[in-house]
C-alpha cells in the first residue's frame, strides 16, 4: 500500500474518507478563463460532511447507511451509530468497513465477482478474530443510542480489556461520557443521535 511506502521513507501518511451514494452533477464547470472538473450535489455534500467525522469516530473511513446497504453482501462493517450531519434534518447511520468478502457461489466468474475476489485478496480476507469485536461494539453502540451512558462507558472499558487498544472503542467511550455529563443531570431529551459540535 501507498502508506507502507511513505512510512518506509519516514513519512506518516494519514487520510480520512467519507463515502455516500446518490445523484451528483459531474463535469467541467466554471467559465472560459477558469474551468475545473468537479462534482456537486446533496450526496457530495453528505460525503464531505462524513470525512471530518472520521476523527471523532476513530476511523480513517466512514460510510453512510445507504452505502452499507449497497455493499452489505461484499463488505463487512462496524456499525458506529447515528449522526446528524450539518445541513441535513434526518440523521444517518455511519459504518466503518473492515473486510471485503469473497463473491458468493454463482458469481465468481462475473466481472463484479472477479472485482470482489480481487478486493478480498488485497484486504487479506476476513479475520475471524475481528467478528466478535463487530458484535461487541454494536452492543455498546446500542447502549449509547438508548441513553444508557454509564453502562456504555463501563462496557467500553471491558471491550478495551478484551480486544486491546482500539480507537473506535476509545472514541465511543468519549461520546458516551460526554453525553452522560450533558443529559443525565439535565432536562434535555436524548434522541439517540450524536450531534457533533466540533470538527
Amino acid at each position: 500500500p501507498l502508506s507502507t511506502l511513505f512510512n518506509t521513507a519516514g513519512f506518516n501518511l494519514n487520510v480520512r474518507v467519507g463515502v455516500h451514494v446518490g445523484d451528483a452533477l459531474a463535469g467541467n464547470m466554471g467559465c472560459d478563463s477558469r474551468m475545473n472538473w468537479t462534482v456537486v450535489g446533496d450526496s457530495v455534500n453528505t460525503a464531505a460532511r462524513l470525512e471530518p467525522l472520521c476523527k471523532q469516530y476513530g476511523t480513517s473511513i466512514l460510510i453512510s447507511d445507504s452505502v452499507q446497504k449497497a455493499v452489505s453482501k461484499s463488505i463487512r462493517c462496524f456499525h458506529l451509530g447515528k449522526v446528524k450531519v450539518v445541513g441535513k434534518d434526518e440523521p444517518i447511520g455511519v459504518y466503518e468497513p473492515y473486510a471485503a468478502l469473497p463473491p458468493p457461489d454463482g458469481h465468481v466468474n462475473s466481472t463484479l465477482g472477479k472485482l470482489q475476489a480481487r478486493a478480498a485478496a488485497l484486504a487479506g480476507g476476513l479475520d475471524a478474530a475481528v467478528i466478535p469485536l463487530e458484535k461487541d461494539l454494536a452492543d455498546v453502540v446500542d447502549m449509547y443510542s438508548s441513553g444508557d451512558f454509564v453502562k456504555a462507558v463501563k462496557a467500553a472499558d471491558e471491550l478495551s480489556k478484551k480486544h486491546g487498544k482500539c480507537s473506535k472503542i476509545d472514541k465511543l467511550r468519549e461520546r458516551a461520557l460526554e453525553a452522560s455529563k450533558e443529559y443525565t443531570k439535565s432536562n434535555k431529551k436524548w434522541s439517540g443521535v450524536f450531534v457533533p459540535t466540533k470538527k
